[in-house]
């Protein structure tokens, strides 16, 4: 399993924080064996994968938020509302696609028939895209 730890010098942030961003399939780099163990920790967070004394007491943090109740429903709680946005999300661009088609449907039958012109249709995909002079 390797490891991308690259550094972007030039990605400032104006309070002088710095963010790690760690891709655990990533083929660049030679990253720190501590930092490829807490990779390895976060993408398996298993007892299997404590290595160190820092990755137990992150494990054991890990284990004592895992067991509350309270942040398990409130984990719970933030999954279905993301799930029901991402639904409505779905939803909302499924019927914009399909009244788009509608209206190329529409468009096509009215070539077809003779009752617009190409002049006409490329009037009407100006209207639809909000590009009307």
């Amino acid at each position: 399993m390797l490891y991308d730890c690259v550094e972007e010098p030039d990605l400032l942030y104006e309070d002088g924080a710095r963010t790690i961003f760690l891709y655990t399939n990533g083929t660049e780099g030679i990253p720190p064996e501590a930092l490829r163990q807490l990779a390895r920790y976060m993408e398996h967070s298993t007892a299997e994968n404590v290595k160190s004394e820092e990755l137990a007491r992150l494990h054991e943090m890990v284990m004592n938020i895992k067991s509350d109740r309270e942040v398990g429903l409130a984990y719970m709680k933030a999954y279905e509302a993301e799930k029901r946005i991402r639904k409505k999300e779905r939803a909302e661009g499924k019927a914009e696609g399909k009244a788009e088609g509608k209206i190329e449907d529409i468009v096509e039958l009215l070539k077809e028939i003779g009752m617009i012109g190409e002049s006409g249709e490329a009037a009407l995909g100006a209207e639809r895209s909000g590009n009307i002079a």
